[in-house]
Formats: C-alpha cells, sequence, structure tokens
C-alpha cells in the first residue's frame, strides 16, 4: 500500500508499506543503519533501540510492522517529481479495533533531512489514512520532555497534551518526563 500526500503542502511525501517494502534489500540496508545510529535513535528513548542490531532483527521488525494491529509504512520524500529517497519510518500501532485507537510514532533516520517538515507532513498523511481508512476515533503516543521536534510535530499536527508521566524516562544519566498527546477525529472537525 502507498499513502501519498493529498494537498500542496505534503505532496512531496509518500508512504510505502512495509509489505510493499518487503522485498527490498537494500532499504533493510538503509533501516539497519538508522537502527544503529545513536542519534537518530537515542530521541526515541527505548532501551532496546539502543542496542546493537543486525539483520535479523531487522526481519523481526519488518514481520512485526506488516501484522493486522500495527500499519507501518516507509517515508519517501521526493526532492524532485521523478527523485526520491527513504527517510525514516512512520507508524500506527497497538491498534484497537473496539475503542478506535492507536498508537502514533515516527523516526527521520536520514539526519541530512531533519529539519525540513518531512516528519509533519508523514503526521499529517497517516492522521488522514488512521482516520479515514482505519476510522479510527484517537490517535496517541508520547515523547521524552527533551525530543523537542517530535513534540513540535505533535503540536503542529494538532495533537493535545493529556498528561506527563514524571521521571519515567531515565537516558544518558538523568531523569526525563514523558509528555503524552493525543488527537481525536473530532478535534479536526472543529
Amino acid at each position: 500500500m502507498i499513502l501519498n500526500g493529498f494537498d500542496s503542502f505534503t505532496n512531496d511525501v509518500s508512504l510505502f508499506s512495509y509489505d510493499e517494502e518487503y522485498n527490498n534489500n537494500a532499504l533493510k540496508e538503509q533501516y539497519l543503519n538508522w537502527l544503529n545510529d545513536v542519534d537518530v535513535v537515542q530521541t526515541i528513548v527505548s532501551p532496546e533501540l539502543m542496542q546493537k542490531k543486525d539483520m535479523d532483527y531487522i526481519e523481526k521488525s519488518f514481520h512485526r510492522f506488516m501484522q493486522e494491529k500495527t500499519k507501518g509504512f516507509f517515508i519517501k520524500y521526493f526532492s524532485s517529481p521523478a527523485n526520491g529517497i527513504f527517510v525514516g519510518t512512520v507508524k500506527i500501532d497497538k491498534i484497537n479495533d473496539v475503542n478506535k485507537s492507536g498508537e502514533f510514532g515516527i523516526m527521520i533516520g536520514e539526519k541530512e533531512f531533519w529539519g525540513r517538515n518531512i516528519g509533519e507532513k508523514a503526521c499529517r498523511i497517516l492522521i488522514k489514512y488512521a482516520f479515514d481508512e482505519l476510522k479510527l476515533n484517537r490517535i496517541w503516543g508520547g515523547t521524552d520532555e527533551n525530543n523537542i521536534a517530535m513534540q513540535r510535530i505533535f503540536t503542529k499536527c494538532g495533537f493535545q497534551i493529556e498528561g506527563r508521566i514524571r521521571q519515567v524516562i531515565f537516558n544518558n544519566g538523568k531523569y526525563s518526563d514523558n509528555i503524552q498527546f493525543s488527537l481525536l477525529k473530532s478535534d479536526l472537525e472543529q
């Protein structure tokens, strides 16, 4: 499945499902490089991601993001209509069909593309997919209080702060808070 930008702001970003890219070995190598780059994964604050990963980890990741309750996508950025490069991943995880909710997550793996609003654009495309196609009512996610870029993405895409889990993260020798965000379908209708 491929999700394309739907307006002039998002038309240079497309999302390609893990299923669609399963046989793309070059992308798997690129993905492995992102996940082994401390600068990339440090802001996600996951002890598992801070460990050295191998191709077996990538295969397991692909299978995880191809499950029914998880919709994972690679973000492709087009600097020109004919020239695209994969720059990261985005997902709706922990999809709950009863409560109509799912967890949002994103990672821009190509550092030279940080700060170009690609994360916000991918977020907007995934929000539209989550509400229109998956028929979710609520998307939620969290981020370390020090991850200002992720907080900006949440805010620019209309998410509201739900709360703060105090000193739940231990990273780089100190504790920090996790800020929880959510977006309701009705938030976009206002």
